[in-house]
């Protein structure tokens, strides 16, 4: 291999225990050292965090790879599996009625895509903190 080239990022993938519940349990990507800041696909962090394509597209930051295209970085990732839990949590807590409110302000979220980037905590009842007042 020639200097400064890297090579591919092998990945490992592991179970996430104490997760809400999901159709397909969530895993972590590990990249294997030799690995680019950037070498994330939308497979892999459909494989992370359980959300379709366009979920992901809509909801996770990316990172643009000059001649490659949308990438994730490992940050990236691991921001993907808390929206996908925060929207899992705020979609079952509106199916059964119950809404929630910030704790410092008092506002609900717009929709599930603003609960997403919310700090949503359900112990022992739902409640959280918007983007403005996240702990």
């Amino acid at each position: 291999m020639t200097q400064g080239m890297t090579t591919p990022a092998r990945l490992k993938l592991e179970h996430v225990k104490g997760r809400v519940d999901a159709q397909r349990p969530p895993t972590v990507l590990r990249p294997v050292l030799g690995s680019a800041p950037a070498c994330y696909t939308i497979k892999d962090v459909s494989e992370t965090c359980g959300l379709p394509g366009p979920v992901i597209a809509q909801l996770v930051p990316r990172t643009w790879v000059h001649g490659v295209g949308w990438m994730y970085t490992e940050e990236q990732v691991r921001v993907s599996a808390g929206l996908a839990e925060n929207l899992r949590r705020f979609l079952a807590w509106s199916k059964a009625g119950v809404s929630v409110r910030c704790e410092v302000c008092g506002a609900e979220p717009a929709d599930a895509v603003d609960a997403a980037h919310w700090e949503l905590r359900g112990d022992p009842e739902p409640h959280g903190f918007c983007r403005s007042h996240r702990p």
